[in-house]
């Protein structure tokens, strides 16, 4: 897997490489963990779909930019390929894995598999192909399409693969050693103790928590570590708190996870801008989700709305 490229599925997903990633840092489980998130993510979709319709429905048609390029890659993925209702059962798979808990590298296979069965039913790939898709990654040359294939399309299709991540895995080791660090150091125990000095309350705690992910998420553009460096952190003043450790993983996700595809030097920033040729400056202020479901962590942190105690009662007004 790669940094998040989908932000509303990336969050919630249970096979998303931040939303493991998120729990694994905050020390919860995943599944409380998604709980969890539905409630900051749900309420910044929910805005998003009132903010959209609202300015679909206000916006003159004759403001609005002809999508040739979207219809160009439409074209040239349909010839490509030979679409079928059926090709939709891998992601149901891994969604039905999810609904019912199922552990995740099974699942993962699973809908591996049944891609591989389905590209050489409906594509016509070879076993061969689809071995060589499921260890080092797609790339459009397998469809055999010898017509002109634009950027867009190679940027979008040519990824994936078993050994696609292993850049993710080596970061989030390198990660976890220089958090080891760290801690061992006292480092974090310093820093620690001069963020303490500043957080009187549950709402303080999630919003120094907020302003440290964010912060990660500015200088390394990573949302790996923008999630694990302030995991490890904040993991023992949520404890004092006697704060559930899924309202740290969520504050994690909330601020680490959306945030970094705001950053226009990140990687998720980066293949945003250049897969929709849109400048990261340019869809800032419209990746609503992005930046509201931040707000909602403060807003939940400080009404103790949502929030969880150690136990997993509802916190309320604390």
């Amino acid at each position: 897997m790669t940094e998040n490229r989908s932000i509303g599925k990336e969050t919630l997903s249970p096979f998303s490489d931040t939303t493991m990633l998120a729990p694994v840092a905050a020390g919860c489980d995943l599944y409380d963990h998604i709980k969890h998130m539905i409630y900051t993510t749900g309420s910044a979709t929910i805005l998003s779909i009132v903010v959209y319709a609202v300015v679909g429905l206000t916006l003159p048609k004759e403001s609005m930019a002809s999508p040739e390029l979207v219809q160009q890659m439409l074209g040239t993925l349909e010839t490509m390929f030979h679409f079928n209702p059926i090709l939709l059962l891998p992601p149901v798979v891994v969604l039905l894995g999810a609904f019912f808990h199922k552990p995740t590298v099974p699942c993962m296979l699973l809908a591996s598999v049944l891609a591989i069965v389905m590209g050489m039913v409906f594509q016509g790939f070879s076993f061969a192909t689809g071995m060589t898709a499921f260890y080092s990654g797609f790339n459009v040359s397998m469809t055999g399409f010898s017509g002109e294939v634009i950027p867009q399309i190679n940027t979008l299709l040519n990824r994936g693969g078993l050994m696609g991540m292993m850049s993710t895995i080596l970061l989030i080791f390198c990660a976890f050693a220089f958090g080891g660090i760290y801690s061992k150091s006292g480092c974090i125990a310093v820093i620690l103790e001069q963020l303490m000095k500043g957080i009187r309350s549950v709402g303080s705690l999630v919003s120094s928590t907020v302003l440290a992910t964010i912060f990660m998420s500015l200088v390394t553009g990573s949302s790996y570590l923008a999630i694990l460096v302030p995991g490890e952190m904040f993991a023992p003043a949520f404890d004092q708190f006697g704060l559930h450790r899924k309202n740290l993983s969520r504050t994690l996700e909330d601020a680490g996870t959306c945030v970094v595809p705001l950053v226009p030097w990140a990687v998720a920033g980066t293949y945003m801008a250049n897969t929709l040729g849109v400048s990261t400056v340019a869809y800032l202020p419209w990746a609503v989700l992005c930046y509201s479901s931040f707000v909602f962590a403060i807003i939940f942190g400080f009404t103790g709305l949502t929030m969880k105690k150690a136990d997993d009662t509802p916190l309320r007004g604390k």
